[in-house]
């Protein structure tokens, strides 16, 4: 199922669909699909079906979801793929470290994990100034219900990625997961 919010407006420059030429500017209303794991293993073998259909329903603007730098590269390159098959640049991603992957956050270039060169947000950082198809910084948060990293380790991954969102002037995608105590 797709997550969606209908908007009134659009998007400056951009051309409207041909169902939509003659309708008034504040008569049309556009769904977005706000997070969706492309890279997730059900959904990676029929990526474009996926998307088509989303299309065909009347999704018009559908963005991935980072949950890590690897994952965040991945769904950089299902959108740039989409977009070079179709001239259609209505797919986007988020960058970013999901609470579940916080273990592997890399604050600084000196605690680095499985060989990395650079720290988690030098990482995310490039990648945001330097790919149109990234849009946001996330999808991070706190998740504390099934506790695949730890609190620290989370909270240490979403300050991070908060101060990156605030520096780069850009969204923030948060994952919020209900808990019952902090």
């Amino acid at each position: 199922s797709f997550e969606t919010i209908t908007m009134s407006a659009t998007t400056q420059g951009e051309a409207s669909p041909p169902h939509e030429q003659n309708v008034p500017t504040t008569k049309r209303n556009r769904c977005v699909d706000i997070g969706i794991n492309l890279t997730h293993a059900a959904l990676k073998k029929h990526w474009k079906e996926v998307v088509q259909r989303a299309i065909n329903e009347g999704v018009d603007t559908i963005l991935l979801t980072g949950t890590s730098v690897r994952s965040s590269r991945e769904s950089l390159s299902l959108a740039r793929s989409w977009h070079k098959e179709t001239s259609s640049k209505n797919l986007y991603c988020t960058v970013g470290v999901h609470p579940h992957d916080a273990k592997h956050f890399v604050l600084d270039n000196n605690k680095g994990h499985s060989g990395q060169r650079s720290s988690t947000i030098e990482q995310m950082r490039d990648i945001l100034i330097n790919d149109p198809f990234a849009i946001a910084v996330g999808e991070c948060g706190l998740d504390y219900n099934r506790n695949f990293s730890s609190k620290e380790e989370q909270l240490e991954a979403f300050r991070a990625q908060v101060q990156l969102a605030c520096e780069l002037k850009m969204p923030l995608f948060v994952h919020e997961k209900v808990m019952k105590t902090l």
